[in-house]
């Protein structure tokens, strides 16, 4: 069976297991050591993310990494060379690039899989680590109820302005209200990789200094690129 690892971040994992899945499926290891100075954040974050990962399509196994043999070293998508140059890239394909293999043309077709826990009109999530600096205001104007997720430290505003906070404690807490949601409005984050690996419609923020991940299906779309104010009233 093979043995795959992937250090984080945990967005970057997310979108490496379509490439586990074309090639059969195996044992992921997640890998905190990757960012020795975040070690004891990222042992946590693995941890919680371990019952949602173990689910989909293709893990047999995941788990912390135990110095097992490794197959594939699935951080080799850094050697992407449109990941390299800091343009628009698919994160999936960059996957596929990197370890040397093909990429298959429905690469970006969903891929997790998660059951909703409702039926959520817009839910929204923003990094401070990554933006474009667009604001964010339109989103107020909605006539709908508007969710946000995230640690706390990152919803302060959206509660400012009147947005229903929802508290995950997990991953799988996670991708169920992503799930749920009709549109997601978010920055480059796991919630993003969420939102494309379940299929859901989506305005990403784009961070012009880092990797941005770009999909080519018509569920993605750019901040700041289109009337985002329509297109989500056009999706609720």
């Amino acid at each position: 069976m093979k043995t795959y690892r992937h250090k984080p971040n945990l967005g970057d994992i997310l979108y490496s297991i379509p490439l586990i899945q074309n090639q059969g499926g195996g044992i992921l290891y997640l890998d905190p050591l990757g960012l020795p100075e975040y070690l004891d954040h990222y042992t946590r974050l693995f941890k919680d993310s371990l019952s949602f990962i173990r689910k989909q399509r293709g893990i047999v196994w995941a788990d912390l990494y135990d110095g097992s043999d490794i197959d594939l070293e699935l951080d080799q998508y850094v050697n992407d060379p449109i990941f390299a140059s800091r343009q628009r890239c698919d994160l999936v394909a960059a996957h596929y690039r990197g370890c040397g293999f093909p990429v298959p043309p429905d690469h970006y077709k969903p891929w997790l899989i998660s059951d909703p826990f409702d039926s959520l009109p817009v839910v929204v999530h923003r990094t401070p680590r990554y933006q474009s600096g667009l604001s964010w205001e339109w989103i107020k104007k909605l006539d709908c109820p508007v969710y946000c997720v995230g640690f706390e430290s990152e919803v302060k505003e959206f509660q400012s302005w009147g947005f229903n906070y929802i508290k995950t404690n997990t991953l799988e807490d996670l991708a169920s209200v992503v799930a749920s949601a009709k549109i997601v409005v978010s920055g480059q984050s796991v919630v993003t990789a969420l939102a494309v690996g379940l299929g859901k419609v989506r305005i990403v923020d784009y961070c012009p200094w880092i990797s941005s991940n770009h999909f080519p299906d018509l569920n993605h779309y750019i901040m700041g690129e289109q009337d985002d104010f329509q297109i989500v009233k056009n999706h609720i």
